[in-house]
């Protein structure tokens, strides 16, 4: 009996007492920073790659052995403009082509383009011979859009591929050929709020479906294809997103430990929490992507915004009970229904909790 009775006491404790409150307040904020800095500490990327198709041996042998092949690689020097928000990507850098003078003309090289971009600027050849190898440097500048996807957004990280084309020759007469020797990066590069994770390469050709009943329309393209994977560095832009309105929670959630007869205060921090959940909405817009699908941002403001409903209602049905129950009756009735509103109380606390603990926790690693 005696046990039966520490059990009880105990349970009360945990769901009456302020002191676990406290400390499953103090824990919370620690829980979620280290989830945040856990989600960005490995690349993450749901970006499609550009669409092309592999030359493999088969479709060698079908080109023709006369088809040239011709070496082809990229060095970037420098970033005058890196805004992954708004999907626009200006850069310097050398390309290159390396290819036999008997075998195709620098003419049908020169007319190389950035299939998800442009050229700004374009220097002549830089032309550097031996016997009948030539290597054909230029100097350019581009402008170009990456196929980001935000749905992780502000956990995302990205690839950023340039895709050389060239339209004045089929890969029957032409092809690329590239590896990842050839495609580096200026030691010194500096891209704001990111680090470059890796370089990749990748070469084929592009079949447009011009008629979908006849298939002869159709003109393929050699593209080789230059991807940069770029991940978000440091915390501070998810803190600065996120802390605000994990703040309000936090302190919605404040209302709990308050005394169960105080309505008033009660009510009030739990209203004050959904307004400024609401007024956060148009400040957090400006920050995230001008996208129609949610991102892991609108996911978790959802979360949270439910979250302080969840406390205000709460808050208004414990002190409806606490004022029609338990008010009129004499004090030495009291005790029982007392009780029992402060465990409707600790056990609303715990579970809003545990619900944006554990959504947080899911909706940040997904």
């Amino acid at each position: 009996m005696t046990v039966n009775n520490n059990k009880i006491s105990f349970f009360q404790w945990i769901m009456c007492d302020n002191t676990p409150k406290i400390v499953t307040l103090f824990l919370l904020p620690i829980l979620i920073i280290g989830i945040f800095a856990y989600s960005l500490s490995y690349f993450n990327t749901t970006d499609l790659s550009p669409e092309f198709s592999i030359i493999d041996a088969a479709k060698q042998k079908e080109f023709g052995a006369f088809t040239v092949k011709v070496k082809t690689g990229l060095y970037i020097k420098n970033f005058t403009k890196f805004d992954v928000l708004n999907n626009q990507f200006i850069f310097d850098a050398l390309l290159w082509f390396e290819f036999h003078s008997n075998e195709i003309m620098l003419e049908s090289i020169s007319k190389f383009a950035v299939d998800n971009g442009k050229v700004i600027n374009k220097s002549p050849p830089d032309l550097k011979v031996v016997g009948d190898v030539v290597l054909a440097s230029y100097d350019i500048r581009v402008d170009c859009k990456a196929n980001l996807d935000f749905v992780k957004f502000p956990f995302e990280d990205h690839k950023l591929s340039v895709v050389i084309t060239n339209n004045a020759v089929t890969p029957y007469e032409m092809f690329f050929i590239v590896d990842n020797t050839t495609f580096n990066t200026a030691p010194d590069i500096n891209i704001s709020n990111w680090v470059i994770k890796g370089l990749n390469t990748d070469s084929g050709y592009f079949l447009p479906s011009l008629d979908s009943k006849q298939a002869d329309k159709a003109s393929a393209y050699p593209k080789a294809i230059f991807t940069l994977n770029v991940q978000k560095t440091g915390i501070r832009k998810v803190l600065v997103i996120f802390l605000p309105i994990f703040l309000v929670i936090i302190l919605s959630l404040f209302s709990f430990l308050m005394a169960i007869g105080n309505y008033v205060g009660r009510a009030t921090l739990a209203t004050a929490g959904v307004s400024a959940e609401l007024g956060y909405r148009f400040v957090l817009d400006k920050m995230i992507p001008d996208v129609s699908y949610f991102t892991t941002a609108d996911s978790l403001y959802l979360v949270l915004l439910v979250a302080s409903f969840l406390v205000f209602i709460s808050q208004t049905f414990i002190g409806r009970y606490c004022s029609v129950y338990i008010d009129p009756l004499p004090p030495e009735q009291r005790g029982p229904l007392r009780l029992f509103a402060e465990f409707c109380n600790g056990f609303c606390f715990y579970l809003i909790t545990f619900l944006v603990s554990g959504l947080t926790i899911y909706l940040t690693l997904r």
